[in-house]
């Protein structure tokens, strides 16, 4: 059984003690979200465009904007979640884009089923993955989308372009492709090339190991802050195997994961139920664990406050 230090300390150890609802129930006011997220501004029915069918999508991302600050103010306490329905929301934007192509005969039906056929396959993954929630969820951003009834008949009447497609809850293990441009990770790497060593596998060499940094990735593809420090937290393992020997040195390193894991644990960075096991995911396989036990029993440990932890994790920023 770890001891109180060595589970604030220990380099990789899971946030045991807070349960995941009170590290990501921070109450946030209106301009905190705004800010946050980058939010456009808030439509009105004088703007041009409010009242079509596509309606106003000022940023090109996330889809319309008045359905974008619905989905921040509603899902910003679980980053996940509202990633989630971010994708969904852009996703369904382009949909109607291309339908309103195709009405205005400048084509596009493969597009559309393609586009469908993956939006259906999306949601039998999270439905599967998930169950009830998500279905709620997937219920919920339709009815604010198709909020009026020429949005909605527009969407009755384009499914006849997707024509029958099938879904296979088995071919759920594929890869946020979008995502995987936009920030340039590297490919997943297979189980087994992941859990065959200490080090793992650092396919661009970055000093961060490639399943962790496409986790972190995931999580918080619109919070370059959060990413910053969890890739630190990430890397401090690589730098912890490099420094073999050089106590002092890992002795500075556990300090800094420490101050990580205690701005998360008081709210001063995001987190999501996946990075609250990030130290899970850090030290599954390959004697991880063992070789992070015996860092424990030769290094001596000092907690740091948690303004410095603080003062710390701001200087990502």
């Amino acid at each position: 059984m770890k001891t109180y230090l060595q589970v604030i300390l220990s380099i990789f150890i899971t946030i045991s003690m807070a349960k995941a609802e009170t590290l990501t129930t921070n109450i946030l006011s209106k301009k905190e979200i705004e800010k946050k997220y980058n939010l456009p501004p808030e439509p009105n029915k004088n703007m041009a465009g409010f009242d079509t069918i596509e309606g106003i999508d000022s940023n090109g991302i996330r889809g319309r904007d008045d359905v974008e600050r619905i989905l921040a103010f509603t899902f910003y306490k679980d980053e996940s979640i509202l990633n989630e329905m971010f994708k969904y929301s852009e996703d369904i934007q382009s949909l109607t884009v291309i339908s309103l192509n195709i009405k205005n005969g400048k084509g596009g039906k493969e597009s559309y089923r393609k586009l469908y056929h993956d939006i259906l396959q999306k949601q039998i993954c999270n439905i599967t993955k998930n169950n009830k929630s998500t279905y709620i969820n997937i219920e919920y951003l339709r009815d604010i989308i198709f909020n009026t009834d020429e949005r909605y008949l527009n969407n009755y009447i384009s499914e006849e372009y997707a024509q029958p497609v099938k879904v296979d809850s088995s071919k759920c293990h594929f890869s946020n492709s979008k995502l995987e441009n936009t920030f340039n990770l590297p490919p997943e790497p297979s189980e087994e090339d992941t859990l065959a060593t200490l080090e793992g596998v650092d396919v661009d060499e970055d000093g961060i190991r490639d399943d962790l940094k496409r986790l972190i990735t995931f999580e918080f593809p619109n919070d370059p802050y959060a990413r910053k420090v969890y890739e630190r937290r990430a890397a401090i393992w690589t730098e912890l195997l490099k420094n073999e020997g050089n106590l002092e040195k890992q002795q500075e390193l556990i300090k800094e994961n420490g101050m990580i894991i205690i701005c998360q644990r008081r709210g001063y960075i995001p987190t999501t139920k996946k990075i609250d096991s990030l130290g899970d995911y850090i030290t599954i396989g390959a004697n991880r664990e063992i070789y992070e036990q015996k860092l424990i029993k030769k290094l001596s440990f000092s907690i740091p406050s948690a303004a410095e932890s603080k003062q710390y994790c701001e200087s990502f920023k």
